[in-house]
């Protein structure tokens, strides 16, 4: 998975390059948004790559039906990465990305629960995951809010503005998740 996690970071980067030189802006607003959104873009698959190892770690794939499809899963994840890329200019699009990734992280949480329960794994650590994937609900549900006001109200700076929310909620997110591996 880090090969393939290069690949996407290194696509990711061509793709920037290519929308900030051949893309023709409309306005500034749109311009900013770009901007905004390749930063969120990064936001979101950087911090993943540092998760995912530090899960992976922690929790391996089980060699059951649940651990395959889990790692399936991760290489979707890591695919729909791409859409991200392709949709920088569009933020309806863009936007739509964000909460299916979101959506993934919380499919792929209920996954790895159902994994280790499955698996044997003692109730201390099902408990824990469950509780891991319980901040997904509550992030799912932000980015979705979030996604339905950037699409409702058509504006590309009330958008922009929003993808500062969107990028905020992918740092905490990220932090979120990240406590529970120090505890």
């Amino acid at each position: 998975m880090t090969i393939y996690y290069s690949v996407i970071i290194s696509y990711t980067s061509i793709e920037v390059v290519n929308t900030l030189t051949s893309h023709s802006f409309r306005s500034l607003e749109e311009y900013a948004f770009t901007w905004f959104a390749i930063i969120t873009t990064y936001l979101i698959i950087a911090p993943s790559f540092i998760h995912y190892t530090m899960s992976i770690k922690r929790w391996r794939y089980l060699l059951n039906l649940w651990g395959i499809i889990r790692f399936i899963l991760d290489v979707i994840i890591v695919s729909v990465y791409v859409g991200l890329s392709l949709t920088l200019c569009n933020p309806t699009n863009f936007m739509l990305f964000v909460f299916l990734i979101f959506y993934l992280y919380m499919v792929w949480d209920m996954i790895r629960t159902y994994e280790y329960k499955k698996g044997g794994a003692p109730d201390k650590t099902v408990q824990e995951l469950s509780n891991r994937e319980s901040i997904n609900y509550f992030f799912v549900a932000v980015i979705y809010t979030l996604f339905l006001l950037i699409v409702t109200l058509e504006s590309v700076v009330v958008t922009a503005i929003l993808l500062i929310a969107v990028a905020t909620v992918q740092v905490v997110y990220r932090i979120t998740k990240m406590k529970t591996y120090f505890k």
